[in-house]
């Protein structure tokens, strides 16, 4: 989430769970208690943006709007509490199910648990514009390739902190990406792009191939990747920390490199005995 100072107020930038469009929240009502929460028009949803009363945004939830049709199956009706109209509670396929009802400056939100099981909520509804947020990985895919993205990233993992040398073009995507995975030490410069051993980035390149047309998912399957990596450093860690005498960790390293991310966590490791593997040789970065 981005935060821009603008005088004595302040606007955030978030993006939407559902749709990733970017929505800048500008002025947010003054909460009316510690937490409040405010309903953002986002096309055929509605996204709730709690915040407090320092204007920290605590959670961000998208509600599809409910159209209702003939076939559905009405539960109740209720009152809205801010307008007091009409509010029809229909059954759902599904449970839990949550939709939203438009009621011009203001939704109804429908929670039902079950079928006789249901609370309803509502919050102003604040129109803002939508921007499309380009993902800094397309913006990396587009540039150098499926192999290229799946190359960078795995230099990103490599470095850990210190210069990472990245091509023309990319620095400040790069940038956006470090910030978001919170990887504060790595200081980002453009200059002569060295290739690294296909082993290295052979995990991200199938996602990236999987995933290349659909820009929301690549970025969710990246990030996924790169946290599947870093749990399974930390449980090496504490195997190697133990002796490395867990028996089914030769099981499990045959597993990682099966996937293609044995050779880059065993950069990131440097793993040596007892657990049988030799350390690669390490590129330049």
């Amino acid at each position: 989430m981005e935060v821009f100072e603008k005088g004595k107020n302040y606007f955030k930038e978030i993006s939407c769970p559902t749709c990733g469009k970017s929505i800048r929240l500008e002025d947010l009502p003054e909460p009316s208690e510690f937490m409040s929460k405010v309903a953002v028009h986002h096309g055929d949803h509605v996204v709730l943006v709690k915040y407090d009363r320092f204007d920290y945004i605590r959670a961000v939830e998208p509600v599809p709007f409910k159209v209702l049709k003939e076939s559905d199956s009405v539960v109740n009706v209720e009152s809205c509490p801010i307008c007091g109209s009409e509010v029809r509670v229909v059954r759902e396929p599904i449970y839990p199910a949550e939709y939203a009802y438009n009621h011009g400056d203001h939704v109804v939100i429908v929670n039902l648990l079950e079928d006789d099981l249901y609370f309803i909520e509502a919050y102003p509804l604040i129109e803002v514009s939508m921007v499309m947020r380009e993902s800094p990985f397309v913006r990396i895919l587009n540039q150098l390739g499926e192999d290229g993205l799946a190359m960078l990233i795995a230099k990103i993992l490599m470095v850990r902190k210190g210069d990472l040398i990245v091509p023309r073009g990319t620095v400040e995507p790069v940038k956006e990406i470090l910030k978001e995975l919170d990887y504060v030490e790595i200081n980002v410069r453009e200059g002569d792009f060295k290739e690294i051993d296909e082993s290295y980035y052979r995990f991200f390149s199938k996602i990236i191939r999987i995933h290349a047309k659909n820009s929301m998912k690549l970025e969710e399957k990246i990030k996924s990747a790169i946290l599947l990596i870093e749990k399974v450093e930390k449980l090496l860690k504490a195997s190697i920390e133990k002796g490395g005498k867990n028996k089914g960790l030769k099981e499990f390293l045959k597993k990682l490199e099966k996937k293609g991310i044995l050779e880059l966590i065993k950069y990131r490791l440097e793993l040596e005995q007892p657990f049988e593997l030799v350390t690669p040789k390490h590129n330049k970065i």
